[in-house]
């Protein structure tokens, strides 16, 4: 069978475009990981700096800074010598640090090793507040994936635990 021209640029043109439209159906569909289980090997608390400090935690330490200025001075007038020095130098610094004994569970940040059902072993820094019910030793479901993925106990029979 003999195509003309321009037959033959129209079949060209219909099989671009059909190639075109397969290729952006692939590119809509969102990377999505799959669920994955495991158990968490490791739970350890990260200092949180700069930037990851929320707004409770930096009012607190400004309150603690004031604070221990303040004692710091009073104690410097009131002992005099070597110690009420230190008491001056230091008063502010112990402040900020008691500023912040017994913060609140949203700013303390958790590196959390899952070793997954497949081998593989996943580090997630998350929010103490993202964690409930999650301790070493614990079975949990992992969803998502990177910054976005959550971490869940499992119930005793593999199921997600109910929610509160």
């Amino acid at each position: 069978m003999k195509f003309s021209p321009r037959s033959l640029f129209m079949l060209k043109l219909k099989s671009l475009l059909v190639a075109l439209a397969a290729s952006q159906m692939l590119v809509a569909v969102p990377a999505h990981a799959k669920d994955r289980t495991g158990i968490v090997t490791a739970m350890e608390p990260i200092e949180n700096r700069g930037a990851d400090e929320t707004e409770g935690t930096k009012k607190k330490r400004s309150i603690g800074t004031s604070l221990g200025g303040l004692a710091g001075t009073v104690a410097g007038v009131k002992m005099k010598g070597p110690v009420g020095m230190a008491a001056l130098k230091y008063g502010s610094q112990a402040g900020a640090k008691a500023g912040v004994i017994g913060d609140d569970p949203e700013s303390t940040q958790y590196m959390v090793s899952v070793k997954l059902d497949d081998g593989k072993t996943l580090n997630l820094a998350r929010y103490r507040v993202n964690l409930a019910g999650v301790e070493v030793g614990t079975r949990v479901l992992v969803r998502g994936k990177g910054s976005e993925a959550s971490i869940e106990p499992l119930g005793e029979e593999g199921a997600a635990a109910p929610t509160q």
